[in-house]
């Protein structure tokens, strides 16, 4: 009984793991290439011609407001697979027939995102997204400053707060939150999420400005453009891959798109997160 047992348990283990690799190796064949070629980072743009690896919207015709589909490669630098939140930033140049609401505000959007197991439960925002002004959320995520006039304003930085969720991170050992904005590292590396978030490519890179510099402002990393729009959209991996799709309006080849895996590190023993992905090239 205990021999017959024993091969039962070991057969049936040995169905799990092939059915597992199976599922991995089945993960983003919808994109018409070998999951193995895949590395992290890459990006898929769906086409009339099926999926084609993205560099830039300049590559195709884009006359009118389109709902264009994206998939996003995560690919874990180990054996063991992992889970987590990507920042996906997108905007465009201004035009000079834009108004206001178009220039001067952000679209924060988190469509389709739940809550972990054993984290807090999301805070409310109708139909998932929200508008905020482009001063209140450079004031949130750049320096970070906890109440300026701009966060008061409209309750901007309520709105802001309420986008943001903790979701359970394998790097912080817990639930944390997206806007979260403890040190990597003190004193060595200054870097956040909630700098993630950031729209100015230094920030993202180091960390979150001083709130003294509120005072003396960096110049706004949305000045000059237009349609800024900001998503969370959370990921887990199979076989160490996920595609992960979503999908961004357009009305022109000019938008760029950057964006940021908040789970995303080195391999060790570097804590660093991997640099923000950015289209166009």
């Amino acid at each position: 009984m205990t021999t017959l047992s024993t091969r039962r348990l070991a057969t049936a283990a040995a169905i799990l793991v092939t059915t597992s690799s199976a599922f991995a190796n089945n993960l983003c064949q919808h994109l018409g290439v070998d999951p193995a070629s895949l590395t992290n980072g890459q990006m898929f743009m769906e086409t009339s011609a099926g999926w084609q690896p993205f560099d830039s919207l300049a590559a195709y015709d884009i006359r009118s407001r389109t709902r264009l589909h994206f998939a996003y490669v995560v690919r874990s630098n180990s054996d063991n697979d992992r889970s987590g939140v990507l920042v996906i930033k997108s905007n465009r140049p201004a035009k000079q027939t834009d108004k206001d609401a178009v220039t001067k505000r952000v679209l924060l959007t988190r469509q389709g995102v739940s809550a972990d197991p054993g984290c807090p439960p999301l805070d409310y925002l109708p139909n998932q997204e929200a508008y905020v002004s482009t001063d209140a959320y450079v004031d949130y995520h750049d320096y970070p400053a906890r109440d300026t006039m701009a966060l008061r304003r409209n309750d901007d930085g309520k709105t802001i707060y309420r986008f943001h969720f903790s979701y359970r991170s394998g790097v912080k050992n817990g639930c944390v939150r997206t806007d979260d904005q403890s040190y990597d590292a003190f004193p060595l590396n200054w870097n956040s999420n909630r700098a993630q978030t950031s729209y100015d490519s230094t920030v993202v890179a180091t960390g979150s400005y001083s709130v003294v510099g509120l005072f003396i402002p960096a110049p706004s990393p949305l000045e000059g453009s237009a349609d800024h729009r900001t998503e969370f959209k959370k990921y887990s991996t199979s076989g160490t891959l996920s595609c992960t799709e979503f999908y961004l309006p357009a009305d022109s080849a000019d938008y760029s798109i950057r964006i940021n895996d908040l789970e995303g590190r080195e391999l060790p023993p570097s804590n660093r997160r991997l640099p923000e992905q950015r289209w166009p090239r």
